[in-house]
C-alpha cells in the first residue's frame, strides 16, 4: 500500500514498486483512506508519507494500522530531522526514505524490508522442542538440565 497525498509522488512510487515486481493494492491520501484500504485488503508493507491530508499524520496512521496487524512501514518523507526519525521508532519501521529519492533508493529500501520480513517469518517458524527455550543468537536453554547450550539449529 502507498499512503501519499502528493499525486505525482504516489504515481512514481507505484510505478517503481510495480517494476520491482510487487503489487500495489491501492494508494491513499489520508490516514482514513489508508485504514479503509487495510480493512478490505491484506497488506504486506506500506510506503508511508508523514505529512498527509487530514488531521492524522503518517506516524499516527502507522500506529493505528499496527493495532490491526503488525505491518512493516517504509517512510517516504521530506522530514529528516532526528526527532521525527525517533518518533517513528515505535511504528514497526522497516525503512526511511528522505525526499527527494530515486528509483534506486526505493528498490534498496524494498529489498531490505522484504529480506527482514522473510527473515522474521523464518525465525517465527523455527521453534525449539518442548522443554527448551530459545534464547537467541543460537542458544537454547534446556529446562530439565538447567543448562544453556549453543545450537546450530536454533
Amino acid at each position: 500500500m502507498i499512503v501519499e497525498d502528493e499525486f505525482l509522488i504516489a504515481s512514481f512510487l507505484e510505478q517503481i514498486v510495480c517494476e520491482f515486481g510487487c503489487h500495489v493494492i491501492g494508494t491513499a491520501k489520508s490516514a482514513d483512506e489508508a485504514l479503509k484500504l487495510l480493512q478490505s485488503h491484506p497488506v504486506d508493507i506500506v510506503l508511508m508519507d508523514i505529512n498527509l491530508e487530514g488531521a492524522t499524520d503518517g506516524i499516527q496512521c502507522a500506529i493505528l494500522m499496527n493495532r490491526i496487524a503488525p505491518i512493516p512501514i517504509i517512510y517516504t518523507t521530506a522530514l529528516g530531522d532526528t526527532q521525527t526519525i525517533l518518533d517513528t521508532s515505535d511504528t514497526n519501521v522497516y525503512g526511511y526514505l528522505i525526499k527527494p529519492f530515486d528509483k534506486q533508493d526505493i528498490e534498496a529500501a524494498l529489498t531490505v524490508a522484504i529480506s527482514r520480513i522473510k527473515q522474521s517469518a523464518k525465525q517465527a517458524s523455527i521453534q525449539p522442542p518442548s522443554g527448551m527455550l530459545h534464547l537467541g543468537r543460537g542458544y537454547i536453554y534446556k529446562i530439565e538440565e538447567r543448562a544453556a547450550l549453543l545450537s546450530e539449529i536454533w
